[in-house]
């Protein structure tokens, strides 16, 4: 004989259909249908659900839901739907969410707290002050707390707190993990903070910590920002593989800009090679970093090269890479290819703007071609942008 479906059938199927959340508010207005009220299994099930679906409006009806079925949401279920928010960014709803708990006796618990800082990704001070909460539960904070805070201050820059929590953590006896330090470490690069940056470095390799691909990608941009370190970048770079990191597309474009900034166009053009011989392929930060050093070392042949290079990879240029070449043209007096590269970008969808037209114009004045000079003026002129623009223009020196 067939027996009809209880509570505990519609728990178990509930819970088999969380990825499924549609099919799981079926079932429960099935039982609503059938009579049958639903148990905490079942809202907790499909009140969830949602996560994968980013459907988080859904997940605020079905605790409501619940507890107006006399099923009022337990930890579990706040916690699982609290961890909703943390994709879409939605901390302030998390919040809200997390100060209704003791309304409803459900107690938070360090599992809850996490969840809750953790949607606090983009709000270091709202992160922080949650953290500093945790002291009012028997629960002590974990090295998961201490990870959401300082992923929440590495976003924002705020290497100062994240390196105070860091030390707080050895107050608390707790091991910081690759988690802990790649945040810490990407924080100090975000603020060119290259110092500490390679300090931490250091501090993970004391720890027998495993710096990862990530770490040392921070390490390398954090050299890259804070100036001519391009010695201690490419260094950074060629200790990878041993340390079982292997570069990427990340990796070289942060040595290659770090090469581009101190000069040395010959070691970012070395490096665009080492690249492509990886089986990386080069992007247009790539690019426009390698053309930027060829400009700055006035070899205008390279930069035009690479430009060229990009159109036949089909990797889509921009306004700085046509730029880079042009001031490139610009210093060498290669008016001709300096006009036609301008003349090309609005094919290429590119807006020409005030450096573009000073570096073709100004590489007109080099070569003395005073009648090329006219025509870019007529044909700035009937430009919508033409008269701000032949301001500026005028004041700009000329190289």
């Amino acid at each position: 004989t067939r027996l009809p479906p209880d509570v505990v059938s519609y728990g178990a199927a509930s819970g088999a259909l969380q990825e499924a959340w549609c099919w799981g508010l079926l079932l429960l207005k099935k039982m609503f249908v059938a009579g049958i009220r639903p148990n905490q299994v079942v809202h907790t099930s499909v009140a969830t659900a949602p996560a994968s679906t980013a459907q988080w409006p859904k997940a605020l009806a079905l605790l409501a839901m619940a507890g107006a079925s006399g099923h009022d949401p337990d930890q579990l279920t706040y916690t699982s739907s609290i961890s909703i928010f943390e994709a879409p960014g939605l901390w302030q709803v998390a919040l809200q969410l997390f100060a209704s708990m003791p309304i409803v006796a459900a107690r938070p618990h360090i599992i809850t707290y996490n969840a809750v800082v953790s949607t606090a990704a983009t709000k270091w001070d709202v992160a922080l002050q949650l953290s500093s909460m945790v002291s009012t539960i028997p629960s002590k904070p974990d090295v998961i707390t201490f990870n959401a805070t300082v992923s929440a201050c590495e976003r924002t820059g705020q290497w100062t707190v994240a390196v105070q929590k860091l030390e707080e953590m050895s107050s608390a006896v707790l091991k910081p993990d690759v988690i802990t330090l790649s945040s810490c470490i990407s924080a100090a690069e975000k603020s060119s903070f290259w110092q500490l940056a390679l300090y931490l470095l250091e501090v993970m390799r004391d720890k027998h910590i495993r710096a990862n691909e990530v770490t040392y990608n921070a390490a390398i941009s954090a050299c890259e920002k804070g100036g001519r370190q391009w010695q201690k970048a490419l260094a950074l770079l060629a200790e990878m593989p041993s340390a079982e990191a292997l570069p990427n597309e990340i990796s070289y474009n942060a040595a290659i800009s770090a090469s581009e900034k101190s000069g040395e166009w010959q070691w970012a053009l070395t490096l665009l090679n080492s690249m492509r011989a990886s089986r990386l392929r080069p992007n247009t930060t790539t690019f426009s970093a390698a053309i930027s050093a060829c400009d700055k070392a006035r070899v205008w042949a390279l930069a035009h090269y690479l430009l060229s290079e990009m159109q036949n990879l089909r990797i889509p240029t921009n306004r700085i890479t046509c730029n880079a070449s042009l001031a490139a043209c610009q210093k060498a007096a290669q008016w001709r290819i300096a006009l036609q590269l301008y003349d090309e970008m609005p094919l290429a969808a590119i807006l020409p703007d005030e450096t573009s037209f000073t570096c073709a114009i100004g590489s007109c004045e080099v070569s003395s071609k005073q009648g090329q000079v006219l025509e870019l003026l007529e044909a700035l002129a009937e430009s919508a942008m033409s008269l701000p623009l032949l301001q500026r223009a005028a004041r700009s020196p000329r190289v």
